[in-house]
């Protein structure tokens, strides 16, 4: 497996505590949902997204939670695994996969547009043409494609409404 396969962040729902899954879990097991819920989180989902394949609950076991055969069972019993303990194939999918999606269609990308960016442009450059070279304007658009001008301020300018020699400072003494 490459470095490549995994995240070192990983997808997570803000919502995944109050999922019916978990809460099934906290209402028939009430004292093994802190650890079934730190082993599922901290560790199996964790790990997993880590080395980028689903992992069985004994594999990313979190160090901070001692082995529990019946949190194990627990979370088998609630469908939050598989019965290979694994993180479910349509879960897996859903989150680590869409993940995996958006990396390849971000690296493809950025490989275009390097690509395009070092290849010899089509276009002559300003040297050979005789047009004027276009400046860009403040807003970081070429003025020469700018499709409307920059609308007047509805207040006008102050030159509009104020002579130079009604300012209380230029008075003749």
């Amino acid at each position: 497996m490459s470095r490549d396969d995994g995240f070192d962040r990983m997808d997570v729902a803000t919502s995944i505590a109050d999922d019916k899954k978990f809460r099934l879990l906290a209402k028939r097991h009430p004292e093994l949902y802190s650890a079934a819920f730190t082993a599922y989180v901290g560790g199996l989902l964790a790990m997993s997204w880590r080395d980028g394949d689903r992992l069985t609950l004994e594999e990313a076991w979190p160090t901070a939670v001692p082995w529990d055969d019946a949190v194990a069972d627990a979370l088998h019993e609630a469908n939050l695994v598989d019965d290979e303990s694994r993180i479910p194939w349509h879960a897996w999918e859903g989150w680590f996969g869409a993940a995996s999606e958006r990396r390849r269609a971000g690296r493809e990308r950025h490989a275009r547009y390097n690509a395009k960016r070092r290849s010899p442009s089509d276009r002559p450059s300003d040297s050979q043409t005789d047009s004027p070279s276009v400046r860009q304007s403040r807003r970081g658009h070429d003025i020469a494609t700018t499709s409307s001008p920059r609308p007047e301020s509805p207040v006008g300018r102050l030159g509009d409404f104020v002579k130079e020699d009604d300012l209380p400072w230029r008075k003749p003494a």
